[in-house]
């Protein structure tokens, strides 16, 4: 299986596979993101295994208002991501709809 370079991927790509791992999710709300199989193309040198956190890092530092996802409050304490990593693991339902929330959020205007 060929490996992608996390270094060289555009924004777009990045989108991408952030959309592949949290559709992902979502048909597998008992899993978490270290699970997927995704990793074995991407590696396991994305930070915080999130696109969007390193793609924002690599370009400028983590700076959450800056990322390439459309979102008033991704990661926040009361954040979608926070919302789905803090929820009760037997919950699918829950995790399910919140992993699609993730991964149908747009890109913003800026990188599309």
């Amino acid at each position: 299986m060929k490996k992608i370079k996390v270094s060289e991927m555009t924004v777009q790509e990045m989108y991408a596979a952030h959309q592949e791992l949290w559709f992902w999710l979502a048909n597998h709300p008992d899993k978490w993101k270290r699970d997927w199989p995704g990793w074995e193309v991407y590696g396991n040198s994305v930070r915080g295994d999130c696109f969007a956190c390193h793609y924002n890092a690599r370009l400028r530092g983590i700076n959450c208002e800056k990322c390439f996802l459309e979102s008033e409050d991704l990661c926040g304490r009361d954040g979608l991501f926070s919302e789905w990593e803090d929820i009760d693991s037997n919950d699918l339902r829950t995790r399910e709809v919140l992993a699609d929330l993730i991964a149908t959020l747009p890109l913003k205007k800026k990188y599309q």
